[in-house]
């Protein structure tokens, strides 16, 4: 199993993997986030694919940022001076070919957009965006897509979050071309009420391990 944090530092994993990096970790190479570490889905999707009998080297990217809106992984246009979000993720993606073909992409993201009812009501639009993006750019206009709605929301956050709800139906009704939603529901979170808990990771994990040997061929 290897991992790379967002500076294309690759190493073998013997520890937890965080699933997403704070902003003031975007240059760290082994972005960790701050206090103790929990199995992440990242983790527990590799494992699970080991116990569905997956013999190869499995290589995890992970991209997500804490806090990020899905406007944020739009990719820059053409000549753009800056290197948003999508292109520090594409970079990374691009320095794990070495290991072997790209064989999907895990979504799971939408909390910083419940909380802006535009941002909202772009999320479907603006999602596709990004996904076709990264099929253009990894040449694989028919690379697996797994989507993970949000789960259900800690009710102290309700206020936080008005558009929640609105988030989670649209990404629970996303459809197309080699695109699966997986089940989020019966998730729980940890004490923040917003993020997952370890045991939901690991749940997580094993659905999506399973939706991705149901849609390719590598289990």
């Amino acid at each position: 199993l290897r991992s790379s944090g967002i500076s294309y530092v690759w190493g073998l994993e013997r520890r937890p993997i965080a699933d997403f990096v704070s902003r003031s970790g975007l240059d760290d190479p082994w972005p960790r986030k701050a206090g103790n570490y929990t199995q992440g889905v990242g983790v527990s999707f590799a494992l699970a694919l080991r116990s569905m009998g997956v013999k190869q080297d499995i290589v995890l990217v992970p991209c997500a940022v804490s806090g990020s809106s899905i406007v944020e992984w739009v990719s820059e246009p053409s000549g753009a001076t800056t290197e948003g979000l999508y292109e520090r993720c594409l970079g990374n993606v691009e320095a794990a070919r070495q290991f072997g073909e790209v064989r999907a992409l895990l979504f799971y993201q939408g909390e910083r957009d419940a909380r802006d009812d535009i941002r909202a009501r772009s999320w479907g639009k603006l999602f596709r965006t990004v996904i076709g993006a990264f099929r253009a750019d990894l040449d694989n206009s028919a690379l697996p897509v797994f989507v993970v709605p949000l789960p259900e929301l800690g009710a102290s956050l309700n206020d936080r979050y008005p558009f929640w709800s609105d988030v989670q139906k649209m990404q629970a009704e996303i459809s197309g071309s080699a695109l699966s939603v997986v089940d989020s529901s019966n998730l729980k979170t940890g004490d923040d009420g917003l993020h997952l808990d370890s045991e939901s990771h690991r749940i997580l994990g094993w659905r999506l391990a399973a939706a991705f040997c149901d849609r390719t061929d590598v289990c």
